[in-house]
């Protein structure tokens, strides 16, 4: 429920100030636009009052939190914080618990509008070139962020989507002392089809974490080779397909060498 913050000027008896700021007679305003406008007001009413009452036990319920936190550490010697102080209390018999949870304060100012504007660019432009298909970057994206789109990331997504092309960046620089070499392309022609998406989801997924050094197909291609013993993805059948993406899903949530 919005409320929408309008300048409130006195309306002369028998009249009604519609949405444009116009007075209408009242006799002239159908009875169920009357009805309407009464219900809504009351509702908002109620929500407003509502919110005062909820902000107040907000502020007695963190004051009486943050006195009892005290007196534990002054006659317990128990440190109850958790990270950032977020707290948790739960009654002698567990049935209720009570939760503080303090956000982080977001600033969003012309640097991240620039990384914005500069995350938009990079990605249009390597979809123009055709080094990167639309389809596989949102794929990308949705592994990373849970979004399909730059226009819906906020302010962590974006930052954590730069920080995973950056990763992907210094992946495909050679190491010091190495030969240069051209990137290979993509050993796979045409779009990835379902399960394949989840596949390079679930790769990058394990690149991310650290699990997987390569974070490339042709590394995804031979891991999928050594469960399957097909050398292409594209060859796989439907029962291998699931074996390699449930295997890639047990690795991911085990962690370790994946062997």
């Amino acid at each position: 429920m919005s409320q929408q913050t309008t300048t409130e000027t006195p309306v002369p008896a028998g009249y009604m100030q519609d949405a444009k700021g116009r007075l209408v007679p009242a006799n002239m305003v159908k009875p169920i636009d009357k009805l309407r406008d009464q219900l809504v007001v009351a509702l908002v009413k109620q929500a407003t009052d509502l919110s005062a009452i909820l902000a107040s036990f907000k502020r007695v319920a963190f004051a009486d939190i943050d006195a009892f936190v005290q007196t534990s550490a002054e006659q317990y010697d128990v440190k109850l914080r958790g990270n950032k102080g977020n707290l948790t209390l739960y009654s002698y018999d567990g049935r209720y618990k009570v939760v503080r949870q303090v956000a982080d304060v977001l600033t969003y100012d012309e640097r991240m509008q620039a990384a914005k504007q500069l995350l938009d660019d990079y990605i249009t432009e390597r979809v123009t070139e055709g080094a990167v298909e639309d389809d596989h970057y949102r794929d990308v994206m949705w592994a990373v962020c849970t979004v399909r789109s730059s226009a819906e990331l906020d302010h962590t997504g974006r930052a954590r989507f730069l920080a995973h092309l950056q990763a992907c960046l210094r992946a495909q620089k050679p190491a010091a002392g190495a030969h240069a070499r051209t990137p290979a392309a993509r050993p796979i022609t045409g779009p990835l089809s379902g399960p394949q998406r989840l596949m390079w989801s679930l790769w990058q997924q394990l690149a991310d974490a650290g699990l997987v050094k390569h974070r490339g197909m042709s590394s995804l291609m031979r891991y999928a080779e050594r469960q399957t013993s097909v050398a292409r993805l594209e060859w796989l059948n439907s029962a291998q397909e699931e074996l390699v993406i449930e295997s890639l899903k047990l690795w991911l949530k085990r962690g370790g060498d994946g062997s």
